[in-house]
C-alpha cells in the first residue's frame, strides 16, 4: 500500500469515527473538496467502503 492511499484511508477512517458523515459516499466528497488527490482510487474497494459504512453507523446510531 502506498503512503499515499494509506494517509487517505487514516483519514477516512478517522472522519467516520468523527460521527458527522452518514458512509463513505461523504466521507469521499469531504475529502475531494479538500483537494486530496487519488481520493477515488483508495476508497475503490468494496471493503474500505462497507468498514467506512459500518463505522459511520456505528457512531451516528448509538446503540
Amino acid at each position: 500500500m502506498s503512503d499515499a492511499r494509506a494517509n487517505i484511508l487514516q483519514l477516512a477512517r478517522e472522519m467516520a469515527e468523527s460521527g458527522l458523515y452518514r458512509g463513505w459516499r461523504s466521507i469521499e466528497g469531504r475529502l475531494r473538496a479538500d483537494g486530496l488527490p487519488r481520493v477515488r482510487e483508495a476508497l475503490d474497494d468494496d471493503d474500505v467502503r462497507r468498514e467506512l459504512d459500518h463505522r459511520c453507523q456505528t457512531l451516528r446510531n448509538p446503540r
